[in-house]
């Protein structure tokens, strides 16, 4: 159902003053307003096109459609008129705007006309300049980052003594802030590296991008998912920590640290070759970079960043005495100007460091673990709040025998500063607690004394500073957290905002039980004084999400805060490659109580994608992988009615969860599909009514309303299956919102019901292909000889075999390909042939010698007639033309890596038309018609390259390249010349492979 409001947009300034605006005003309003969005890529010119025109004249965003507007819908562009149209309308209660005629309306109406002016198109241009121009101009640079710069001092002076630009006393939040905001907030991009030179307006942006709605409003509300993928790392990608937003440092397992910037699009700015074995930990803060690794040693690195390029700088080693380090964790004392690193790893204990000049100085080790330590997080309190100094430790104990009881325990220190202490005293209630708390550890094998116990040794620190002289601190055990029943990968305490300090201390915790957890102090029992470090705390489990009571899949790898200061939104991820995403919100009508609710978050294969096709219409595309999962993908409408989005792609269903590596599958029709794994049988499987239901109602973008294709489906499988496909898996909600389904739904929820299993073989399958009416399959086994390097056809309305093996290889067959009338079928081989059959079905066969046909008793069938061995390696694919005169290999070959070849009924010999040289092996190929008289080639290689060609259908030997996907580049375009009538490819770049390509299949949109 379409809601009220649809908003054109795109994730710019300009783009994000609306969308705050809307987000601060349903946080508000609750239900009273909600709107759709459809974004709007500036960058193909989407927004000159006719229809947007129609909208806007001026072809820019943001365009908000009014469609409850009486008696037509009512469309109003330009940010600040659109600002206006939704506080008039929809803020009531003046909590954005003020009474209309009144001086605070004037003086809200002036901030909003100088942003307009003054420092959007001012900043804008800075950005231009910077980071878009084609050629540097040191003057246009100069010229608009001084002038923005004037602006934000306009906007201190303004800020003095005050929180907001208008209103009475310090002010309040209005559109005159909101409209400003998005483009302050975006200061270095102007070459404004730090705000510090205007407090006012430094400490406005820290106020306003806490408030939930603000970030809210900051985030893509297409819920696009992966935006770029950053290239570089030769090895796997073990660390990765921000050191800014738009700058952050990543390690690998071949020892390298790169240093990535945001400069208009991400870039890898520096790579230093840190450690000579794996990199295992990672901590940042403020200018100092501390990295650990598996060759025993933990590195200390400075950070200079000079003229935007980091200098990166190795001051100290320090050896760990053949230990591991498994996490480290670095920051300042407080209310000193020392540092502190906690290291911890392999010999179970905590490691405190500290750092007064120059180098790090082994300080205390805190015992008390009874496994390796896996996480570490510093929890330093703001300047005016007076809760002590906390670090937190925990051990995995996955590897060990330990009971139920003790796994997923967390180790809550506290340090303080010892001239701060005052009077020490001791806490009775807190001890007693503690007591109660090891008596109920103890092991009666251990004795009488029971099992492990606590220690409240004072463990002190002294560092030395030239102004504050030598300060002390003592660090403490605080408490000890029991709740997870399996290993604790990660700990994160919740940020707090400039003005939330007195709020309770949050830490977040994720296990292998597939659980995240929520624990801060309780605010029930007497709390002893700050200044009194023998005291323990008393935590209390606030939040659980997850699965509770079992490990799925590994359970949660580790979790995260994020987007927010106001410690709203968490995530967690796991071994299965999927992520889970919680936000908190308030009540409705009360605002002290928060309610946590499940939205929408990344989702995908975690391991290798082997195969992938597209439904018969091409609505979805089912993948396969090395990750043993088969998952479905659509395209979700970012709006239910208009026609004109194309909608964003997410994961619809986890319809096969295998116990081996998935190579291979097809579809079988639009509610049906095959796949092989690493075994000897075929599986078929068909969709549950849920999921009919499911792409109906997300509206996926294809799907044909009527169902009766699948009804004729069921009424099919029961002539020749065992299975209901109406007693499947357990469905969907039915009342749940339309939205797509989360990880949690997928990886429980959606799984199809297996109709079938296809024997054959006598090794694993390694490829499987079906035909274009689908009533055949097609099968292929790993092999090293020729009986089992064969092509087994089967019939899919019996799943008995169709004709005779297909042989000739001699070798494993790599890929099958039916042609698009279902006549011809051809085959490649590791053996470096590819070989053709004939399809029939009277009785006959082609006779390879003669050319005639000849009739014998043979069964209807595929028959050999035509091969060639012209490549030099192994050949990896093979893939027809949509016309069918002509067919594409694609090989290792060092010369030629893909050839193009065409049929010739009744010769044994098909002639090659053309041949394609790169660099680098040919893995896959696909093709695809534009029209009657155009078509492309994609041609994918090892290094994750796509090249694509295009080619006039009259004349099948002439190929020239149209464009080239590299690794890690920006958003490319590619034009046939006018000789070939006009198309555009569109591809964003920052999203594609990295490595070998297994698959291609191309649909037009």
């Amino acid at each position: 159902m379409s809601k009220p409001l649809l908003l054109y947009t795109a994730p710019t300034p300009n783009g994000h003053k609306v969308s705050i605006l809307l987000e601060e005003l349903k946080a508000a309003y609750g239900n009273l307003i909600d709107y759709d969005v459809e974004k709007i890529d500036i960058s193909t010119n989407r927004q000159k096109e006719p229809w947007f025109i129609a909208l806007n004249p001026n072809g820019r965003i943001p365009v908000l459609v009014d469609r409850e507007h009486k008696p037509e819908p009512f469309n109003v562009f330009e940010t600040a008129a659109i600002l206006l149209y939704l506080v008039r309308k929809y803020d009531t209660k003046g909590l954005f705007s003020f009474p209309a005629g009144s001086d605070d309306e004037s003086v809200m109406l002036q901030w909003i006309f100088f942003a307009h002016g003054g420092v959007g198109p001012m900043q804008g241009q800075a950005h231009h300049f910077r980071r878009y121009a084609p050629e540097d101009v040191p003057y246009g640079k100069k010229r608009y980052t001084d002038e923005t710069a004037r602006l934000y001092n306009v906007l201190n002076i303004r800020l003095e003594g005050r929180e907001y630009l208008a209103g009475p006393g310090k002010g309040k939040l209005s559109v005159a802030d909101i409209n400003v905001i998005p483009w302050v907030r975006l200061h270095k991009h102007a070459g404004i590296d730090t705000l510090d030179a205007f407090p006012n307006t430094k400490a406005w942006v820290e106020r306003l991008t806490a408030r939930p709605g603000v970030l809210a409003g900051l985030q893509d509300q297409t819920d696009k998912g992966v935006y770029e993928t950053l290239a570089g790392h030769e090895g796997l990608v073990t660390c990765v920590r921000f050191l800014s937003n738009d700058f952050l440092v990543s390690a690998d397992d071949k020892g390298q640290v790169r240093f990535w910037q945001k400069l208009g699009k991400w870039t890898n700015t520096v790579s230093v070759h840190a450690h000579p074995q794996p990199i295992s930990a990672l901590s940042v803060s403020g200018g100092l970079l501390v990295t650990g690794s598996s060759d025993s040693s933990v590195k200390i690195w400075t950070i200079i960043v000079e003229q935007e390029i980091p200098k990166v700088e190795m001051v100290q080693v320090i050896s760990l005495q053949g230990k591991y380090p498994l996490a480290l964790e670095v920051t300042m004392l407080p209310h000193s100007q020392a540092t502190i690193l906690a290291i911890a790893g392999t010999d179970r204990n905590v490691h405190i460091w500290t750092r007064s000049d120059s180098n790090f100085v082994r300080s205390v080790a805190l015992p008390g673990h009874e496994d390796w330590v896996r996480a570490l997080a510093f929890c330093t309190p703001t300047p005016s709040c007076r809760e002590p100094f906390r670090r937190s430790a925990h051990t995995c104990f996955g590897l060990s025998g330990l009971g139920r009881l003790d796994c997923g325990t967390s180790l809550p220190w506290r340090s303080q500063n010892v001239g701060e202490m005052g009077t020490e005293c001791t806490n009775a209630l807190t001890d007693d607690l503690l007591d109660a708390f090891e008596a109920s550890l103890a092991d009666p094998a251990e004795g009488e004394e029971g099992g492990r116990q606590i220690s409240l040794k004072r463990h002190i620190l002294t560092v030395k500073s030239k102004d504050l002289g030598t300060q002390q601190y003592a660090i403490t055990f605080d408490a000890l957290l029991i709740g997870h029943e399996a290993g604790v990968t990660s700990l994160a305490w919740a940020p707090s905002a400039p003005e939330s300090a007195s709020s309770l201390q949050t830490l977040l915790s994720s296990s292998t039980d597939s659980s995240l957890i929520l624990w801060s102090p309780s605010q029930i029992l007497p709390s002893a004084s700050p200044s009194d470090i023998t005291a323990g705390s008393i935590w209390i489990n606030r939040e659980r999400f997850g699965d509770v009571g079992g490990q799925r899949l590994g359970g949660f790898v580790g979790g995260l805060w994020t987007r927010t200061m106001q410690g709203n939104e968490i995530i967690g991820w796991g071994w299965n490659g999927g992520w889970r995403r919680w936000q908190s919100v308030q009540a409705a009508g009360d605002p002290d109580t928060a309610q946590w609710r499940e939205i929408g978050a990344i989702s995908g294969h975690s391991g290798p994608v082997k195969d992938l096709d597209w439904s018969p219409a091409g609505e979805y595309i089912i993948s396969v992988g090395l990750d043993q999962t088969t998952r479905i993908h659509g395209a979700v409408p970012l709006s239910s009615s208009t026609s004109r989005s194309l909608g964003v792609w997410h994961e619809l269903a986890r319809p096969q969860v295998h116990g081996y590596d998935l190579v291979g599958a097809t579809w079988l029709g639009p509610w049906s599909f095959a796949s092989v794994a690493d075994e000897k049988v075929a599986r078929v499987f068909e969709a549950p009514e849920g999921f009919v239901e499911t792409v109906k109602k997300l509206h996926v973008r294809g799907v044909v309303e009527s169902t009766r294709g699948y009804d004729s489906l069921l009424q099919a499988a029961v002539h020749h299956s065992h299975v209901v496909l109406s007693a499947g898996p357990a469905q969907l909600d039915s009342s749940r919102p339309d939205r797509r389904p989360f990880e949690g739904e997928l990886a429980a929820t959606t799984l199809w019901p297996e109709n079938e299993k296809v024997f054959g073989h006598g090794y694993e399958s390694i490829t499987i292909a079906s035909s274009n009416s689908h009533d055949l399959l097609a099968t292929a086994c790993r092999a090293t000889s020729a009986q089992h390097a064969v092509v087994r056809v089967y019939s899919t309305s019996t799943y008995q075999r169709f004709g005779s093996p297909l042989e000739g290889h001699s070798l494993t067959v790599t890929r099958i390909a039916f042609s698009p009338d279902d006549r011809y079928i051809v085959t490649v081989s590791r053996d470096r042939t590819w070989r053709s059959f004939e399809r029939r079905d009277d009785g006959t066969r082609p006779s390879r010698v003669t050319l005639t046909i000849v009739h014998d008793t043979s069964p209807a069938g595929y028959f050999p007639v035509a091969a060639d061995k012209s490549h030099t390696r192994i050949i990896w694919d093979c893939a027809w033309s949509r016309e069918g005169d002509i067919f594409a290999t694609a090989s290792r070959d060092k010369t030629a890596r893909v050839k193009i070849w065409s049929p010739r009924a009744g010769s044994d010999r098909w002639p090659m038309l053309a041949t394609l040289k790169f660099t680098e092996a040919a893995t896959a190929v696909a093709f695809c018609t534009l029209d009657t008289t155009r078509r492309l080639l994609a041609i994918g290689l090892e290094t994750g390259e796509i090249s694509v060609y295009r080619n006039l259908i009259p004349t099948p030997d002439k190929w020239e390249v149209s464009s080239s996907i590299p690794v890690g580049y920006d958003l490319f375009y590619s034009y046939f010349p006018p000789t070939c009538l006009y198309v555009r490819l569109n591809f964003d770049c920052r999203i594609a492979h990295v490595d070998q390509i297994h698959k291609l299949a191309m649909a037009v949109s």
